[in-house]
């Protein structure tokens, strides 16, 4: 290809070049100039770097912004006054950006301009009505001049597009309407976050039992982040309360617990097929005390029936140090149970080390199977116990007993198919 030159053998064709190279220029400048203060605004971060930017993009709304932003921070009273300026002028230049006019009524309403704060927001509002921070706002404006019903409807508005305002919400319902839950689900929703907020509430005042009826509500809800941590925390008030299968039922609908077919009355893992966590997301699955003595661990190694086997591996320190292995079990107040484990072992020692079951209403002793004693076949354990009325809960727990001052144990116990059995 070819390059060919272009004659320019006239005053006219020169001058005109000239001009648009002058007008290319020009342009380059302003737009220069416009992107440099732009950029610059979103980057200030002292006053006067975002005042030389304002200089540099008279007519940029970010310009103002930033100066807005800055001037507020000072917490100066001059300062405060041109801020509210600037974020005028912002949303001015920039009238449909939401964020500018939410920027707006938030700096009037801190400034105590209720009236001026809600025409901003509700502008706001208009543009970005699914906006949870736009509803939040604009709610708390309106529940400071005492419009109750249209600041709940914000409120509720913004809890559904953002479960982080529920609490908030949901505690703000709760003091203006005395902690009637009718009346608060009523004004801000019955949304499941709504719901799940007012559930830890209800547990601070004791009224349980309208926590487990909003518990139930959650229905096909319950493996969510949130009401999962409601669950829990609901599940602790009710295991503190000594309620075990309350309890256990709402551990049930938990997604972390896993409990399969399990059923009240019945040993959680008690074949030890399932892994064995070293904190336990819940108190009926197997909890293991910190220590050293013994080292815990299901293996593969022996086995009774199934796959695995629960191995524990004492090593002689010269000290009671032991490591207490737990289970809270939910059961049926009145009833009799069989317990039955299998074991085998080598272990030496002149601590009883047994399994014992527990009432979980005050911790006494209901029964305790034979001490471990060394065996090289699988050995059967057993014991039989009634659960008191007044509980619905009990503890199994491995314990070693009989030591006054340092008691060592040394070698090695197997545990499998612990089940409990209802006569």
């Amino acid at each position: 290809m070819s390059l060919q030159a272009i004659k320019i053998d006239s005053t006219i064709k020169k001058v005109s070049l000239l001009t648009a190279l002058l007008v290319l220029i020009a342009v380059d400048y302003v737009f220069g100039k416009w992107a440099l203060a732009n950029m610059a605004a979103s980057h200030a971060d002292i006053i006067e770097a975002a005042d030389l930017t304002e200089q540099w993009g008279p007519d940029d709304p970010q310009t103002h912004f930033a100066v807005a932003v800055l001037r507020e921070r000072s917490f100066l009273p001059d300062d405060f006054a041109r801020s509210l300026d600037e974020y005028s002028r912002a949303t001015a230049l920039s009238p449909n950006n939401y964020l500018y006019w939410l920027s707006l009524g938030n700096a009037r309403a801190r400034a105590g301009d209720l009236t001026g704060a809600e025409k901003a927001l509700r502008v706001a509002e208009q543009l970005a009505p699914a906006y949870a921070s736009v509803q939040w706002s604009l709610g708390n404006v309106l529940l400071r001049q005492e419009k109750m019903p249209d600041a709940f409807t914000s409120f509720r508005k913004a809890a559904l597009a953002d479960p982080q305002y529920a609490p908030a919400g949901a505690n703000i319902a709760w003091q203006y309407f005395g902690g009637d839950v009718d009346r608060i689900r009523e004004s801000v929703g019955d949304s499941p976050q709504i719901t799940g907020a007012l559930i830890p509430l209800l547990i601070g005042q004791k009224r349980t039992d309208e926590a487990l009826v909003l518990w139930d509500s959650l229905k096909g809800r319950k493996c969510e982040e949130q009401p999962e941590q409601v669950g829990k925390s609901l599940s602790n008030d009710l295991i503190a309360q000594k309620r075990f299968r309350d309890a256990f039922r709402i551990e049930e609908d938990i997604c972390g617990f896993s409990s399969g077919d399990l059923k009240i009355g019945n040993i959680n893992n008690g074949d030890f097929e399932g892994d064995i966590k070293a904190q336990a997301t819940s108190p009926f699955e197997w909890t293991i005390t910190d220590g050293i003595q013994p080292q815990v661990a299901p293996t593969d190694g022996q086995k009774h029936g199934g796959g695995r086997s629960l191995f524990l591996v004492f090593g002689s320190n010269g000290t009671n140090d032991f490591r207490q292995i737990t289970e809270t079990i939910a059961v049926e107040p009145g009833r009799s149970y069989d317990l039955s484990a299998f074991f085998k072992a080598d272990v030496k020692t002149s601590a009883s080390i047994q399994w014992e079951i527990a009432a979980g209403s005050d911790g006494k002793v209901l029964a305790a199977t034979d001490k471990i004693t060394p065996t090289p076949d699988w050995t059967r354990l057993s014991a039989e116990f009634t659960v008191p009325e007044n509980t619905d809960g009990i503890i199994l727990r491995l314990v070693k007993n009989g030591c006054v001052s340092a008691c060592p144990a040394a070698g090695r116990i197997w545990f499998d198919d612990l089940v409990l059995t209802a006569k």
